[in-house]
């Protein structure tokens, strides 16, 4: 299964979980297939864990380096 990492400088969630008003500053979306798996604040950190659980099925779209 294809996982992609979509960074934005803003993610807006749309979520009544997280909150409607929810703005999310350098954030990821994680998409396994053509389901979104978990959106959040991006960090170098969870870069890793997404990587270690993805393994080499990972695309990363957006950012920077």
């Amino acid at each position: 299964m294809q996982y992609k990492i979509i960074r934005g400088r803003f993610v807006v969630p749309m979520s009544e979980k997280l909150g409607l008003e929810t703005r999310i500053a350098d954030g990821y979306v994680l998409i396994k297939g053509d389901r979104i798996e978990e959106v959040g604040k991006y960090t170098i950190e969870k870069n890793s864990e997404i990587i270690l659980k993805c393994g080499s099925e990972v695309e990363i779209i957006g950012g920077s380096g």
